[in-house]
């Protein structure tokens, strides 16, 4: 019987391995795979085909509270070694137990830009900032679950890596 998931107890954002203060919220990237439209002699209409694999530009916003000194380090040119790492519960109902695992979201990124402050008596500031995802590696209580990485030709889900045979076959 699968587990249910509950929610997503604490977490925290670390640049190079060092924790990173600053941070209220994140929104991680979403996937938009490749396409391209079949259509032709032989078929009654068309249809969408994802090329395996292959990305289309992804983005990381980070929600903050104050346009504080770590929201503008991250505003540095040049790439960014980040990991959010969060403890989850879920319920496994075979053993009628509630559980935690530890999920840790590795990124490479780059400054795209930052949504300007709200200033007012009493209220938080609110910025945020979107970063263009070069890398994304993603680890539940330490082993590797995902990997998107389109510079190293590199798409791996649940330990599959969908390009390994290309990269071969192309000597990279």
């Amino acid at each position: 019987m699968p587990y249910m998931d509950e929610q997503t107890i604490n977490w925290a954002v670390f640049e190079d391995g060092t924790e990173f203060l600053g941070m209220a919220t994140a929104t991680l990237p979403g996937t938009d795979m490749q396409t391209q439209e079949v259509s032709g002699a032989g078929i009654s209409g068309s249809y969408t085909v994802p090329t395996t694999g292959h990305v289309g530009p992804r983005t990381l916003t980070l929600n903050f509270i104050q346009y504080s000194e770590a929201a503008r380090k991250l505003k540095q040119p040049g790439l960014h070694l980040i990991d959010l790492r969060h403890v989850d519960s879920y319920y496994d109902p075979a053993s009628a137990e509630l559980k935690e695992r530890q999920v840790k979201h590795v990124y490479k990124m780059e400054h795209l830009s930052t949504s300007g402050a709200t200033i007012g008596t009493a209220i938080m500031q609110n910025p945020s900032g979107t970063y263009s995802v070069r890398s994304e590696v993603i680890y539940v209580d330490g082993t590797e679950v995902e990997a998107i990485d389109p510079a190293a030709y590199k798409y791996t889900v649940n330990g599959t890596d969908y390009l390994a045979s290309h990269r071969n076959f192309l000597g990279r």
